[in-house]
């Protein structure tokens, strides 16, 4: 459907231009027209969509890590992808926690947690099970370091939203759902909730993507009606609503968490 959708795109403004995608979603449209040369203009209320935005949409080169490099006494390569698996390596491997530290995942999505048994709308009793002690346990210290180092003025806006973005496909690679996190799943383990958490490096074709060019702009998260009003000019404006009456905020919090984790200020 993306080739239509771009062939659809040419046969109305040509080759370039400015291209609306106001209901980004995943950003799997807003990546397309991108990559095609367009310039684009996003927003979603969903925070998980603005971050996914921040950093792969508004700019055309990863950010630089140096800053936070040098605080774990490594010397930071010189080419910026090295970098951000320099960093995402540390993530993954470091048994040193920031001051202060929060336990948010492991307390209220692990079993066991202080804050994870809870009453569902039938009434019945249950625990939360979307992840391994040791998976919330990985997350709480990838997010720490991340707020931390946000919060120090070592990361700008951009990486702080690529490690964030990075951080929820790992989530969503070792979560105990069926798909979604409307639930998790409550009688058995999903086989991949079970493996140890690891970031997935960023591919070629994400970083062609991303090194296109253009001039790009990413909303402020507002509902897109409103947003629109104050929206720079577009050439064409593509639209994809919800195709039901679903609450995505329900099948998509957990990620809308995660990537507001270094702005809660009580957590």
């Amino acid at each position: 459907v993306i080739d239509w959708i771009l062939e659809t795109i040419r046969e109305k403004i040509g080759d370039k231009g400015t291209v609306g995608d106001l209901l980004a979603g995943s950003l799997s449209v807003s990546f397309a027209l991108k990559s095609a040369g367009y310039n684009v203009v996003m927003n979603d209320i969903n925070a998980f969509s603005i971050r996914l935005g921040q950093a792969f949409i508004e700019e055309n080169e990863l950010p630089d890590f140096s800053k936070v490099i040098t605080e774990f006494a490594v010397e930071p390569s010189e080419k910026m992808e090295e970098q951000l698996n320099q960093v995402l390596d540390y993530l993954e491997k470091t048994e040193e926690v920031p001051v202060p530290h929060y336990t948010y995942y492991t307390d209220c999505y692990a079993p066991g947690g202080r804050s994870a048994r809870g009453i569902n709308r039938k009434g019945n009793e249950f625990e939360r099970r979307f992840f391994t002690t040791e998976v919330a346990s990985r997350v709480d210290r990838v997010l720490g370091w991340i707020r931390h180092w946000h919060n120090d003025g070592f990361l700008s806006n951009q990486a702080s939203a690529l490690l964030l973005s990075c951080t929820m496909r790992a989530v969503e690679m070792r979560a105990n759902t069926n798909g979604t996190f409307h639930e998790s799943i409550l009688t058995n383990w999903d086989e991949r909730a079970l493996k140890k958490f690891q970031f997935e490096r960023l591919d070629s074709d994400l970083l062609k993507t991303m090194r296109n060019g253009g001039d790009h702009v990413v909303g402020d998260g507002r509902p897109s009606e409103e947003y629109a009003r104050d929206a720079p000019r577009m050439d064409l404006l593509y639209l994809d609503p919800p195709y039901n009456n679903r609450q995505y905020s329900d099948y998509y919090f957990m990620l809308n968490q995660i990537a507001m984790h270094h702005t809660i200020p009580d957590l």
